[in-house]
């Protein structure tokens, strides 16, 4: 069931509904089976694996605190879960890709191996593994009550694309249900139409000229590769920010709150910057989870070099078995080391604020011409496909001319500028959060119908602009395959 779609039109509002309707002795349950409901709508068999997860890192963090005293032994029970969910990750997601290299390898016969990749095990693995790790910690209890715990390793908002939260934050939540609450209603509502704004309006256009530039890169020029990256950048951060926007949003009207997951990443100052605005619940998990128990940045340069070349590398393969992949983590990796070596990430200050400013929209363009090209790599569906990329680029550069046949059938010259309106928009919106005066904030404070106005307004642009209708396929989120 996807967010974009009529089923969870109707889905959603049911769920809000009966959760404010039943006793509160009953909302817990009530949540667990619409979460289960909304994953298995997929595939039914993707809640027998789901409930596995959550039943093997359930025992273990109630194994950890039973024998807390035998410090070595729950160090065991860390390792059983770091192991499981590793497993269970190759075997889903890698092991197509594992056995064709050795077919490759041994000039074999290439074996049928059809796995479907449950959408989002990459997500609430990290989930799981990351709540076994707390209890091992004692920054958390071990949580007892079975049905609570299922609900936070499968909290329908947050299931299949994050963001991927701590067991510190959301545990206690799910168990203090409270009364509906009018103030959350409308700021949850708020989150959600952005989220579809920037999903319907932003990353599906986009995504007209995105993915038909990367499938017919034979038709295209090294002019039509660049605008179609730039567009990418919009794309993946339209439909990716917009699922966790919605997710945001819906957690809140059931009086949850969940943490953000961008915070206006393409004003980043510099390569190490964006990583922190980008994908916050991710990468604060390597940080906490990988970075640090590695050593971090305690144990000297060369040291610190090394962490951030595995947690990046492994940034990479999490997003799936594919060299492109790898070269895009390794890639954001190496930048942020040399901005690192360079100094690039502190904030460089004279005395002209005229001058400031303008060093600061250049590290702000720099960066972005910098992350852009490596989401380059990560959009090219495989090697061959990179290489034919590099071989257009090879060609030379025909500044006054773009492709008739690409814009004929990507995307039209008025949609087009239609877009680039659109990212504006985005870009103003991050831009008043970037100096701290959050729209949302602003909103929500204003007294009169000023809410009603916006949200109503947004609402009635999305029907009318949105990528969406009977001729259209909704499309997947992104980050669904992760």
């Amino acid at each position: 069931m996807l967010f974009n779609s009529f089923e969870f039109l109707i889905f959603f509002p049911i769920v809000v509904c009966l959760y404010y309707l039943i006793p509160n002795t009953l909302r817990q349950h009530w949540l667990l089976l619409a979460s289960y409901y909304f994953y298995m709508s997929w595939n039914a068999r993707y809640g027998l694996l789901i409930f596995t997860c959550t039943l093997v890192t359930y025992l273990l963090g109630i194994a950890i605190d039973n024998h807390r005293v035998h410090n070595g032994r729950i160090k065991n029970y860390v390792v059983i879960a770091s192991i499981f969910s590793i497993s269970v990750l190759i075997y889903y997601k890698y092991s197509w890709y594992l056995i064709y290299v050795i077919t490759k390898i041994l000039h074999t016969n290439r074996v049928d191996f059809n796995i479907i990749l449950p959408v989002g095990i990459s997500f609430y693995t990290f989930q799981s593994l990351g709540y076994v790790i707390d209890v091992y910690r004692q920054d958390v209890k071990a949580e007892r009550n079975f049905f609570k715990y299922a609900l936070f390793i499968s909290f329908f908002p947050q299931l299949v694309a994050g963001p991927i939260e701590r067991s510190s934050k959301l545990l206690h939540q799910l168990g203090n249900t409270k009364p509906f609450d009018f103030e959350n209603f409308r700021e949850g509502l708020l989150y959600i139409v952005w989220g579809f704004f920037l999903k319907l309006v932003v990353a599906d256009r986009s995504g007209l000229y995105v993915d038909y530039v990367y499938n017919n890169i034979s038709k295209s020029n090294a002019l039509n590769i660049i605008i179609a990256t730039i567009l990418f950048a919009f794309q993946i951060y339209g439909d990716f920010g917009g699922y966790s926007a919605i997710a945001i949003g819906a957690a809140k009207i059931l009086g949850i709150d969940l943490m953000e997951n961008f915070n206006s990443p393409y004003y980043a100052c510099s390569v190490a910057d964006f990583w922190r605005r980008w994908h916050i619940s991710l990468n604060t998990w390597f940080r906490d989870y990988l970075y640090i128990p590695l050593g971090g940045n305690r144990k000297g340069t060369l040291r610190k070099i090394l962490n951030q070349i595995i947690v990046f590398g492994l940034s990479g393969l999490w997003h799936g078995a594919s060299v492109t992949y790898m070269i895009w983590g390794l890639t954001n990796g190496f930048m942020v080391i040399v901005s690192g070596i360079l100094k690039n990430d502190t904030n460089f200050r004279i005395s002209s604020p005229i001058i400031n400013r303008f060093i600061k929209i250049m590290q702000i363009l720099l960066t972005f011409i910098l992350v852009d090209f490596a989401w380059m790599f990560f959009r090219a569906q495989s090697m061959s496909n990179l290489i034919m990329i590099i071989n257009k680029f090879s060609e030379g550069f025909k500044l006054n001319y773009i492709s008739n046949a690409v814009i004929a059938e990507a995307l039209d010259e008025k949609n087009m500028l239609f877009l680039v309106i659109c990212i504006i928009i985005v870009m103003i919106i991050d831009g008043f959060k970037y100096n701290n005066h959050n729209l949302k904030n602003i909103i929500l404070s204003s007294k009169g119908y000023t809410w009603s106005i916006v949200c109503g307004a947004t609402i009635v642009f999305i029907l009318i602009f949105g990528i969406w209708g009977n001729a259209y396929k909704a499309a997947d989120f992104i980050y669904f395959q992760f």
